[in-house]
């Protein structure tokens, strides 16, 4: 029977699929909860057998693995690391460890790393294999022959996946999407409505600007590709975790455009009901669907939330204390710092803060070079920066947001989205961080299989595996 740990990704929901990125450790980062251990790169000889280890867990379970470029914003990273070294004649070794952190049955940010000292040529796939189980929220079995048994023995060490892992990880995430599988536009359609706070069907396919201009509808184009997104889905082309990630890569406009605003002046997320005014409401003819809006481009639209936010709305008081003494210089820099979470040198301050943006700040500010307006306009532009850079604190704790709400709806709204949604914002005072280890020894005498050399004599099979496994929680 498989075993379940405390946490999955993307959703706390059994059976709901899941986009998960991983990367190869290059060097230490920033920005990791406490306790992360700072990793080396993996030896090149070694990288495809991970590779492959991802691919297997790919192919039986909708889960959509993407190999991206190493940054602290990365799900599950993969490294080396020293343990306890080479074993002895007879002893065990810890060959790898997998750890994770989670909130609210979540997993937040993954690490797996393997012994430096101790690479086991042999056994490195099935060691791969296991810990990104362990990674994806499976806990060790008592089946034998199982991968995510917590010894390598002759049953197990070619690291295939039996029927209780596959049972396993589709408990977790669902089965992989089969071609012609049935309902996937109509889930996709009440994920898009979830997101974007828009039904599909009864959008408007134009909308009518104040000079009488026509102008397409934005969120009903978006609506005309579902099809050719549930088709990609079905097809098997795409995992629906992915698909649904796409959806929510189009809110950058709408729903990220009232997240990453409000969260950044007044600290929270808008509630839900106060997200659907500021984003689709008959009660509100400013919404970011209606006409007014339409004929913004996306950094337009981030400025004009921050002005009125940061200059006139509920922000101004506590952007006013943080930035009031600053000059625009200085404020450029701090923003960039907390929007994009590096610090920013003066030569990239410098490139920023052109002559014509600065103008155009300032335009939009209303209050001179220095004032609060010009700032919040400055403000603005970073966070939609951000946002089509898809980098930062803020956009990647956005990102996770949006998977979340388009899974079934629910999400958590009104709170500060690096907090809730985001790895590194656990070592920020956000709670205390519980490890729980669990250490298992593997006996080198357990296991004896036939050695065809030497004829009918057993042999102890060398190096096993003994692994720690820790995960933490947000308490």
């Amino acid at each position: 029977m498989p075993v379940f740990g405390p946490a999955k990704w993307d959703s706390a929901q059994y059976g709901v699929g899941a986009t998960v990125t991983w990367s190869f450790a290059e060097g230490a980062l920033g920005g990791l909860p406490s306790g992360y251990t700072s990793m080396t790169p993996i030896a090149a000889g070694y990288r495809a057998l991970v590779q492959a280890a991802f691919d297997a867990w790919e192919a039986v379970s909708n889960i959509d693995f993407v190999w991206v470029a190493d940054a602290s914003s990365v799900d599950i990273r993969i490294g080396d690391a020293p343990i306890d070294g080479r074993p002895g004649p007879g002893e065990g070794s810890t060959l790898a460890t997998a750890r994770f952190w989670y909130s609210g049955g979540e997993m937040r940010v993954a690490q797996v790393y393997f012994d430096v000292d101790a690479y086991d040529r042999d056994n490195f796939y099935s060691t791969a294999v296991h810990e990104i189980g362990h990674a994806l929220g499976l806990e060790h079995t008592s089946i034998q022959n199982a991968v995510m048994y917590p010894q390598i023995t002759s049953a197990n060490r070619a690291g295939t996946l039996t029927a209780d892992d596959i049972n396993g990880v589709q408990t977790l995430y669902g089965a992989k999407a089969a071609a012609g599988s049935a309902g996937t536009i109509s889930v996709l359609q009440a994920s898009f409505e979830h997101v974007l706070r828009v039904n599909p069907v009864t959008a408007p396919a134009t909308l009518i600007l104040s000079d009488g201009a026509v102008v397409p509808n934005p969120m009903k184009a978006f609506a005309d590709l579902l099809p050719g997104l549930a088709a990609q889905v079905d097809s098997g082309a795409i995992s629906l975790a992915a698909a649904r990630a796409q959806i929510a890569d189009w809110a950058g406009s709408t729903t990220s455009v009232a997240n990453l605003a409000y969260d950044f002046f007044t600290g929270r997320t808008p509630t839900a009901s106060g997200l659907d005014f500021l984003i689709n409401s008959a009660d509100n003819a400013g919404d970011l669907n209606d006409p007014y809006y339409a004929r913004f481009n996306i950094e337009n639209r981030y400025i004009n939330f921050a002005v009125n936010l940061g200059k006139l709305g509920e922000g101004r008081a506590d952007f006013a204390d943080d930035y009031g003494g600053l000059n625009l210089r200085q404020a450029t820099d701090k923003a960039y710092e907390q929007i994009f979470g590096i610090d920013a040198t003066d030569a990239k301050v410098t490139a920023l803060l052109t002559s014509a943006r600065v103008a155009y700040f300032a335009s939009y500010g209303g209050d001179g070079q220095n004032g609060t307006g010009t700032k919040a306009a400055m403000v603005g532009w970073l966070l939609a920066e951000a946002q089509k850079a898809d980098a930062g604190p803020y956009v990647t704790a956005n990102n996770r947001f949006l998977i979340d709400l388009a899974q079934d709806g629910l999400a958590q709204f009104n709170v500060h989205l690096p907090t809730a949604y985001g790895s590194a914002a656990m070592t920020d005072g956000s709670g205390t961080l519980e490890t729980h280890t669990e250490l298992y020894w593997s006996n080198p005498m357990l296991d004896l299989e036939l050695d065809q050399n030497v004829g009918s004599q057993a042999q102890p099979w060398g190096v096993v595996r003994n692994q720690v496994f820790e995960h933490a929680e947000l308490v």
